[in-house]
């Protein structure tokens, strides 16, 4: 996908990533794929912060 001139892929971690990714799909003036995982992922992130789609987000301290 990434090969394609212009296409922006999204993978989100869990349901409040997949709603900003979807959200900056939507806004975005080009071609998008969101990939989606099949189970329901557990919520790494908070519903009242902000989410940068942008910003990688580490969920443990690296050893």
């Amino acid at each position: 996908m990434l090969a394609l001139p212009g296409m922006r892929v999204y993978v989100p971690g869990d349901a409040y990533k997949a709603e900003a990714c979807l959200k900056d799909a939507y806004e975005y003036d080009g071609s998008a794929y969101i990939r989606l995982a099949r189970n329901k992922e557990q919520n790494f992130h908070d519903a009242t912060n902000p989410i940068d789609i942008n910003k990688i987000y580490s969920l443990s301290e690296p050893e």
